[in-house]
């Protein structure tokens, strides 16, 4: 009896603190729409008392995070457990739930409201709730470690003054000259290089739907970076100078970059007389997280290690070989172009098949594996997407300002 009074008073507790919090939140609540109505307008604030879309009110996943309302579902975005004092009355940290948030949990708390940390005073409390949140979505956005520190200190600063600085920053023109050092700083960041376009890049050569992996690639690649920046995470200020000879060249350094160590790897195991699952490992390297290996990925890479093979033995120009497997390829595919769907693409695979049975003849492996059964990454995804929309470009449409050549 003692037990389920002292639980009870709990409760009683509990919900008072509650409803304490609750009006401390519609005060602050109050007070920024004044702030707001006095920054952007009257229009700023709706009928109901709630900001307009031209307000401070952003989405969940945005730079400005809002905590107020009730739960959501198990399916939303992003739902998280309400505020509970600390012994000093501070409120506690911000845990994020997500979708891997149980019934159980939500249920418990979805008709809770939650404090508006965007209303709240600026004090060393609600300043780490801002720094976990913002770690939160640098992570979430795959954002490089390198510019972590920057946006987790501008999220600890005043709401008006950072809106502020973001709208200046957003608007500022920039000059020639600024806009090229600022492409230059962000084409030499070795995270930002290696993880937004070179790791895209080696996925999509990776890819055995790829039609061709020279002839024209780097300017569709290109016109694709150009047509969908966000894809890349490009920032918005450097857009307009992604048309530059500066940019063209890094990423065309960066794809005969990927070409020379794709080709290396195929000289390395066939000296060493490498079966097709060795290759594929081998190839697929430190991608292993982001991609699934098929067997599609064995017929293909046994096709071309097998066009290798046939190239060493005919002692052409080293310089020549992309171009001559896109050819080689080119013709496979002519021969079979009159063909409807799916029996067209049963043909070709039909033919990287046979270079697969006679990949593991010439190289037998100790035993025969099986692929993997696990959906393709949103990495494999995404390169799909950008290899069908590469497929679609005339390159008479697009600008050709590369130079295609490979070294030796």
């Amino acid at each position: 009896m003692a037990a389920t009074t002292a639980g009870i008073m709990d409760i009683i507790e509990f919900e008072d603190e509650m409803t304490a919090l609750q009006e401390t939140a519609r005060r602050h609540q109050e007070e920024a729409d004044g702030r707001a109505a006095a920054l952007f307008g009257q229009d700023a604030i709706t009928g109901d008392g709630t900001p307009a879309e031209t307000s401070l009110r952003t989405p969940s996943n945005s730079l400005f995070p809002l905590f107020l309302g009730d739960l959501q579902t198990p399916n939303s975005r992003d739902t998280f457990e309400p505020f509970h004092p600390d012994v000093n009355g501070c409120p506690g940290s911000l845990l994020l739930l997500g979708h891997a948030a149980s019934e159980a949990t939500v249920g418990t708390t979805s008709n809770i409201s939650l404090i508006n940390l965007a209303t709240q005073p600026l004090t060393p409390c609600t300043k780490r709730h801002y720094k976990e949140y913002a770690e939160f979505c640098c992570e979430e956005a795959d954002i490089p470690k390198s510019k972590h520190a920057h946006i987790v200190e501008a999220a600890q600063r005043p709401l008006q003054e950072l809106m502020i600085k973001v709208l200046v920053a957003v608007n500022a023109p920039m000059s020639e000259e600024e806009g090229l050092s600022a492409l230059q700083t962000f084409i030499v960041s070795d995270d930002t290089l290696e993880e937004f376009i070179k790791a895209p890049v080696d996925i999509i050569m990776l890819d055995p739907k790829l039609s061709g992996f020279k002839l024209g690639f780097t300017s569709r690649l290109l016109h694709h970076i150009r047509v969908n920046p966000g894809q890349y995470h490009i920032p918005h200020r450097l857009i307009p100078f992604l048309t530059t000879k500066v940019f063209a060249t890094a990423i065309s350094r960066s794809i005969i970059a990927s070409r020379a160590e794709i080709k290396r790897k195929l000289k390395e195991l066939f000296h060493k007389k490498a079966n097709i699952y060795a290759l594929v490992k081998k190839l697929v390297g430190n991608l292993k997280s982001q991609v699934t290996v098929t067997e599609d990925h064995w017929y293909r890479w046994a096709w071309v290690h097998n066009a290798y093979i046939r190239f060493e033995n005919l002692n052409l120009h080293q310089k020549t070989f992309w171009n001559w497997v896109d050819n080689d390829l080119s013709l496979r595919r002519q021969s079979v172009k009159n063909m409807p769907e799916p029996a067209r693409s049963k043909a070709l695979k039909g033919m990287f098949k046979q270079a697969f049975d006679k990949h593991l003849n010439a190289y037998p492996p100790s035993k025969r594996l099986t692929a993997s059964t696990q959906r393709e990454t949103l990495w494999q995804t995404n390169a799909a997407h950008s290899i069908s929309a590469m497929e679609e470009y005339d390159l008479h449409d697009i600008p050709n300002d590369v130079d295609e050549e490979d070294e030796e």
